[in-house]
């Protein structure tokens, strides 16, 4: 026996739970968008090294080096993020479509329907692409903005380098670290707040880290790469080893893509069976006859005739037969 309020709150749990899970993969999304945002401004900021020392030589400031790079990116998510709301739009609907007979069966609902997009949700997710792609171009762009012009004609590297370097792997460790941290104090922490923003977290501080872990790979292995390869493998060998940032980014894009998918799967495989469970709680029943076509039919678009009482009566083992009608009412457009 279950009452009202615990049936709400059971069907609320699996659907906060797939809410959450959709919304990671959305983040992961997100996080790949950034690694592309990045990878694409680091090259234009090296293929405008030269122009951005002329333009710092005859009086441009930092902040209007930034500004602009930072300019073309939000364009560049601009584009994306208006694409991307239509397109999501048309791929919920054509999601929607394959399940739509079976939830109004379920659900004795004769119009199952997605939720209007509203113009604030969808202005949110433009100002969510552009945001992610700005915050991706800053790196580059304040990186070039920080560069002497002296050493940019020299074509030298500047000491702000390694200032880059060294924040750089602070943010890495300090993400890996407090993730970590989330994770194991996810029991006195608000609910799911733990576990999925820890390895949210751990995440993201792991696939900003690949350039770090580039680096300290070809290091490990440019002594038996130099003994081993041949001549031509070695010269993309040294390539990587001259820029392991950019090698790093793509890797890093790439990682972030090949984690989307299992992310996809796993949550779909991690959701299915409570909700397996929570319909086993609100279908309760031990068969199901159905008048017709078994995949078209449902209980509230096709009635059964009233003579299909007195034969399912006569089936052996069926001690009594109750017809139920359902009356839909419309209130307030519901």
């Amino acid at each position: 026996v279950r009452t009202p309020d615990a049936q709400r709150r059971s069907t609320q749990e699996v659907v906060s739970g797939l809410q959450i899970g959709v919304l990671m993969c959305s983040v992961g999304a997100m996080v790949i968008g950034l690694f592309l945002v990045y990878n694409a401004m680091a090259v234009t900021v090296a293929e405008r090294r030269a122009d951005i020392g002329v333009l710092r030589s005859i009086g441009a400031t930092r902040a209007q080096v930034v500004v602009l790079f930072a300019a073309a990116a939000a364009a560049l998510g601009c584009v994306g993020a208006v694409l991307g709301v239509p397109l999501g739009v048309l791929l919920a609907e054509l999601t929607v479509g394959q399940f739509r007979a079976e939830m109004e069966s379920m659900f004795l609902n004769p119009e199952v329907s997605l939720t209007h997009l509203s113009w604030g949700t969808a202005a949110a997710a433009v100002a969510a692409g552009v945001a992610t792609a700005v915050f991706a171009a800053l790196v580059p762009a304040m990186q070039a903005a920080g560069d002497d012009p002296a050493h940019v004609v020299r074509r030298s590297a500047g000491a702000a380098a390694g200032v880059w370097k060294a924040l750089h792997r602070a943010a890495c460790a300090a993400m890996v670290v407090a993730g970590a941290a989330l994770i194991l104090l996810r029991f006195e922490l608000p609910a799911r707040v733990g576990s999925v923003g820890g390895l949210t977290l751990v995440l993201v501080g792991l696939l900003l880290a690949s350039p770090i872990l580039v680096a300290v790979l070809v290091r490990l292995t440019r002594p038996l790469v130099h003994a081993l390869v041949p001549f031509t493998l070695r010269l993309a060998f040294d390539n990587i080893a001259r820029a392991p940032g950019r090698t790093g980014v793509v890797i890093g894009a790439l990682g972030a893509g090949v984690a989307l998918m299992f992310q996809t799967a796993g949550v779909g495989r991690s959701n299915e069976e409570p909700v397996l469970s929570w319909i086993g709680q609100v279908v309760q029943a031990d068969h199901f006859v159905f008048s017709g076509n078994m995949t078209a039919a449902n209980s509230s678009n096709s009635p059964m005739p009233a003579a299909v009482a007195g034969e399912l009566k006569a089936v052996p083992g069926v001690e009594d037969v109750m017809g139920i009608r359902y009356s839909r009412l419309e209130f307030n457009g519901t």
